[in-house]
């Protein structure tokens, strides 16, 4: 006797067991630690609600993001260990087979961004930044992903 599955249901089960991230968890990933530091520091100022997590490669960012699910990622793209377009990719993947949203990316970078970056933040709540960036543009970027 064969089974038929209503992959309508099935679909919208999925969509519904889908949990969000805690977006007044920042995780700020950069191999400097002066970077780090500096966006913690800001933040914290700024947005005394929120938790900082602090990653300097894209393979700790992977792992702490295992753990805390962190609403919101400041991550540079170029690291050594592994570089934040991958850590992305990975951190999606986790998402995917745990079932919760994406979190918020937002590409930090004082270089050329990669080609394939732009489908990336493309229509979507990822975004890219510009080193140096300014406390105010940085800190206006987080909030607006604290709401969406």
């Amino acid at each position: 006797m064969k089974e038929y599955i209503n992959t309508d249901m099935v679909v919208s089960t999925a969509e519904a067991s889908i949990t969000e991230c805690d977006k007044t968890r920042i995780l700020v990933v950069d191999d400097q630690k002066t970077v780090r530091d500096v966006f913690k520091l800001l933040i914290t100022y700024e947005l005394p609600e929120c938790r900082v997590d602090l990653a300097e490669n894209g393979a700790e960012a992977v792992d702490l993001f295992k753990k805390e699910h962190d609403g919101i990622l400041l991550m540079d793209l170029h690291m050594p260990v592994m570089d934040g377009q991958t850590a992305f990719h990975e951190i999606e993947k986790i998402c995917m087979l745990e079932h919760c949203k994406m979190p918020a990316v937002l590409f930090c970078t004082g270089y050329q961004p990669p080609n394939g970056l732009n489908k990336v933040i493309e229509n979507s709540e990822h975004g890219l930044l510009l080193k140096p960036v300014s406390g105010d543009k940085l800190v206006a970027e987080i909030r607006k992903r604290m709401v969406a």
